[in-house]
């Protein structure tokens, strides 16, 4: 049985305004499997996502729009850290690697 996995943006009352992922028909892309690590920049409102068993990390608008993977990870990705000098962090098994956000 596979899950389907999705980030939403709900409002007050608790109703879904928007998601991403989760829908099975979808292409593969916008499916999350196994999202391990989620943070925000608070700069873009941008989310990233550390999508484990896709092995990539991917990076969504604040409208949850895909803007596209920031990282195709062999490993898969363990963690997530925004550093305070516009660098995202993506730790591995085998390293980190710190991409230049801005």
């Amino acid at each position: 049985m596979m899950l389907c996995y999705q980030v939403m943006e709900l409002d007050r009352n608790g109703y879904e305004l928007r998601s991403f992922g989760g829908d099975r028909g979808s292409s593969t892309t916008d499916q999350l499997n196994w999202p391990w690590y989620i943070i925000v920049d608070q700069l873009t409102d941008d989310y990233f996502i550390a999508d484990r068993n896709n092995r990539r990390v991917l990076q969504l608008h604040s409208d949850l729009r895909s803007t596209g993977v920031v990282i195709d990870s062999p490993q898969g990705p363990s963690r997530l850290c925004l550093a305070a000098t516009d660098k995202l962090l993506i730790a591995e098994s085998n390293g980190i690697n710190i991409f230049t956000l801005r």
